[in-house]
Parts: C-alpha cells; sequence; structure tokens
C-alpha cells in the first residue's frame, strides 16, 4: 500500500487541508504531550502541518524519528563576507554548494513550509551530526501555534573549519507538542478570574531573509564578532604585503641611498627625531606586529642587519655636504613608508 497518495500532493492542497483543520483537532483523543512519530504523521496527513512531507517508500529514508521529523536545507541563503558585503541567495539548486565560514554565522531555512494548528507547537534544533562538528543553533526556538512559513534559522559554525552544505541536506529535527485543552476556558479557584486561550494572530511569515532582518535588525548586520576580528586581520596581512611589495620597487641603489642619507644626517649633527637603530628596532616591531609567517620578512630582516652593520664603516667616510644631495630622498623614501604605515595603523585601530 503506498501511503504517499494520502498526503497533500501540493501546497494548495496541503493549505486547504489546514483551513479546515486550523482550530478544530481532528485528532481529540490524543493526548497533549509531545507527538510520538505516528501522531506527527496523522496530523500531517489531516492538517498539512508540514509540507512536502511523504512517507517513505521502498529502499527510502524515513525523515520521521521516534518523536521527531527531519527537514532539509532549502534554497534561501545569507550571510556577511569578509568584506562586511551582504551575500543573499533565494534560488539554490541542490548541486549548488553554501560554505559555513570558520567562526561565522549563515542564515538558512528548511525546504518544507510550516503550517502549524492552533493546538500544536513547534521546536527545533541541528542534527546532532551537525553538533558534533561544533555548529550551533543555541536553545531551539519556539514556533507559536498558527505559524505559517518559513522560519530564518541562524547556523554559528565556532569552529576554524569551513564545512559545506548542500540544499537538499538533512539539517534539523523538529519536534511538535500537542498545547493543553483550548476550548474551554479555566476558572481560578475562587471564581474570581476566567482565564482563555490566547490564539496566535495567524499571520503568515512568508518573509524573505533581507526582510526579517530589515524588521528585527537594527544595524542590518549579523557577523560575528570573531568573524569580525579575523577578516580585519586577514585584511590588515593583505595590507602588510602590499607594503612589501611597495619596498621590492626601490632598488637596492635606493636603500643605499637610503642609508647614506641617515648616516650623512647623523655625521652632520642633524637631529634626528628617530635614530639609525630606532628606525631599524621599528621596523622589525612593525613586521613583528603583523604576525606574518613570509619569506620576504625574513629577506628584509636580514638586509637590515647587514645594513646596520655596515653603519660604521661608512659613517666614517660620508661627508656633511651629502646631506644637501640626499635629503630630498630620504624625505621622499620616508614619507612613502611612514604613510604606508600609518594606513595600516589606522586600520588595526593603533594610535
Amino acid at each position: 500500500m503506498d501511503l504517499k497518495e494520502y498526503f497533500a500532493a501540493t501546497e494548495d492542497e496541503a493549505s486547504i487541508r489546514y483551513q479546515l483543520h486550523k482550530n478544530t483537532d481532528p485528532y481529540p483523543d490524543i493526548e497533549a504531550a509531545l507527538l510520538s512519530s505516528a501522531h506527527i504523521q496523522a496530523y500531517i496527513y489531516k492538517t498539512g502541518m508540514v509540507f512536502p512531507y511523504f512517507p517513505a517508500g521502498d529502499n527510502e529514508k524515513e525523515t520521521v524519528t521516534s518523536a521527531s521529523l527531519t527537514l532539509h536545507i532549502g534554497p534561501e541563503i545569507l550571510y556577511w563576507d569578509e568584506k562586511n558585503n551582504q551575500v543573499y541567495k533565494k534560488q539554490l539548486s541542490t548541486d549548488q554548494t553554501i560554505e559555513l565560514r570558520p567562526n561565522s554565522i549563515t542564515f538558512l531555512r528548511p525546504k518544507e513550509r510550516f503550517n502549524l494548528p492552533d493546538y500544536i507547537a513547534a521546536r527545533f534544533n541541528l542534527r546532532i551530526v551537525h553538533v558534533h562538528r561544533g555548529l550551533l543553533l543555541g536553545t531551539g526556538p519556539l514556533l507559536d501555534p498558527g505559524f505559517k512559513g518559513f522560519p530564518m534559522i541562524p547556523v554559528h559554525n565556532l569552529t576554524e573549519n569551513t564545512y559545506i552544505v548542500r540544499p537538499g541536506d538533512e539539517f534539523i529535527n523538529v519536534e511538535f507538542t500537542k498545547i493543553s485543552n483550548t476550548s474551554k476556558p479555566i476558572a481560578t479557584d475562587d471564581n474570581i478570574l476566567e482565564l482563555r486561550y490566547k490564539k496566535n494572530r495567524g499571520k503568515t511569515f512568508d518573509y524573505s531573509f533581507t526582510k526579517y532582518i530589515d524588521k528585527n535588525v537594527p544595524n542590518r548586520r549579523v557577523k560575528s564578532s570573531l568573524s569580525s576580528v579575523i577578516d580585519r586581520a586577514r585584511n590588515s596581512v593583505d595590507d602588510v604585503n602590499s607594503f612589501i611589495k611597495k619596498i621590492r620597487n626601490y632598488s637596492f641603489v635606493g636603500l643605499f641611498a637610503l642609508l647614506l642619507a641617515i648616516v650623512a644626517i647623523i655625521y652632520a649633527g642633524y637631529t634626528l627625531t628617530v635614530s639609525t637603530t630606532d628606525i631599524i628596532d621599528d621596523a622589525r616591531q612593525r613586521i613583528d606586529l603583523c604576525n606574518i609567517a613570509n619569506d620576504d620578512i625574513d629577506k628584509i630582516s636580514n638586509k637590515l642587519s647587514d645594513l646596520e652593520r655596515e653603519i660604521t664603516y661608512i659613517k666614517q667616510q660620508v661627508k656633511s655636504k651629502e646631506y644637501e644631495e640626499l635629503s630630498d630622498t630620504i624625505s621622499q623614501i620616508e614619507s612613502d613608508i611612514d604613510s604606508v604605515y600609518e594606513q595600516l595603523n589606522h586600520q588595526n585601530g593603533i594610535k
């Protein structure tokens, strides 16, 4: 017997079943409790509370467990990249990939739509395989009775690993709870108050992700603070690499001229704001500050050491008149280098 033909085949059909049983429980004898797999299927069949869902056929994996229903990743995602640009896609196919970046938040939604009657609530959380990977939803959000639409689900990747998922992958497990009797008011012991069930307003939450963000997030951006720090550090690395390339543009003659100018200034008694040794130490400290494991850094550091050893010899041979000829060169080169460092310090928040 093929049970699939008894379940809603289209979203319109599921909506019709929902409207018929939105306020009237078709199974009043089922107790108010966490629903079992049989009861979950019964309510889906009768009320269309989840669509699409079909019982597993031969050689198919059943998505209903003893007390929950497995839902799948849908075609809509939203996140902010390393440049703080919003990335929003809503028509992903099952052969496309979704990258969950390290230390990031990515918004996903299930493929299946909820149509919860006024007497059933739902709560969901990630499947255990995703939890073991270090992904997190926090405590599973509650979908109130009467919720209709697709929830927007933030997935936190708390690890340094990149995970790849696809639309159609198993995503969350949902549990359904039938709430206590809502048809009769409850009187207090002294009969002073008569308390009635407050129904959900019945709004349809078929919002796009961007509308959810516009509606609920004041600064229009949701990004992990750790991810932001990492992205800023990565951008600083890129800036330092650019600085290294700029240093390479100076010929050896230019660097040697810079050294001669510095020695000439010292020899002429000119007061420098930073001594030759301080310049070398400062360059090394700035390199260390960036914490970059790069062969180019070693080469530059070694060259600085070599130049430092030549200072004593050169100092004895340079005459003060050379300062006039080389002052323009040193001023221009120092200005260029300071400009690059000032830009880096500004980006890193260093004053």
